[in-house]
């Protein structure tokens, strides 16, 4: 399976994906963008708040993603082949926007998404009007460094705790039943922090994810993000 959002810039004589994804970055994209905000929302049986990554080694990038009211926010040094990554290399400013879940309208994180790409137009002077909410106001946690905990085994899956919730280290956060109701397995926290993203499906195979906990680790080298 190709994910398309690795494969930027594309390559001319690539495969599908990466042709389209060069058809797009050499005739559309470069050249034409001063700023850019790729959307998506988690994967199916995943769930996510309204959060962004942003690459706060760069000043516009990290004033960017704090002009929106997201839940959440990761300083990240961004993932080679992404949207985001390709346009922040081409000294393109850029931010990744996750707006919740996927395959579901949810207003809310609809409204405040919109409240931030309106914040950045008025920011850049493309539209007039004054400031809405933004991440100071919505009191947005700002983490530099993500935990995954996945299952271990295959089962049936109960997630304990709820996106946006927070956690401290060593708190029960999943536990996993056998088809006769048994416990298998008890998944605790990795550390102190928030929790970003859960696996909302019951049923978990091997390494999938249950809970994603995003945390600020205090090592000089993470400031910008791990």
């Amino acid at each position: 399976m190709v994910d398309f959002n690795r494969d930027w810039p594309g390559k001319e004589k690539g495969n599908a994906a990466e042709q389209q994804a060069w058809l797009l970055w050499n005739n559309l994209w470069a050249g034409n963008a001063t700023l850019f905000v790729d959307m998506h929302t988690q994967s199916r049986g995943t769930e996510y708040p309204l959060f962004i990554y942003a690459d706060y080694r760069n000043p516009q990038v990290k004033q960017m993603a704090e002009l929106f009211p997201a839940d959440q926010i990761k300083a990240d040094p961004g993932e080679k082949g992404s949207v985001e990554t390709t346009f922040v290399e081409n000294k393109i400013p850029a931010i990744t926007l996750e707006i919740g879940k996927p395959k579901l309208y949810q207003p809310e994180l609809i409204a405040r998404s919109l409240t931030g790409v309106r914040n950045l137009m008025v920011q850049q002077g493309m539209t007039a009007g004054t400031l809405g909410t933004t991440a100071k106001e919505q009191k947005t946690f700002i983490g530099n460094e993500m935990s995954s905990i996945r299952a271990e085994v295959g089962g049936f899956a109960e997630v304990l705790v709820k996106v946006g919730d927070s956690v401290v280290k060593g708190q029960k956060v999943a536990v996993q039943r056998n088809a006769f109701g048994d416990t298998i397995r008890e998944y605790t926290a990795t550390h102190d922090g928030r929790v970003l993203a859960i696996g909302n499906d019951p049923l978990r195979e091997p390494r999938a994810l249950l809970v994603r906990i995003l945390f600020n680790n205090p090592e000089p080298q993470c400031a910008d993000g791990c």
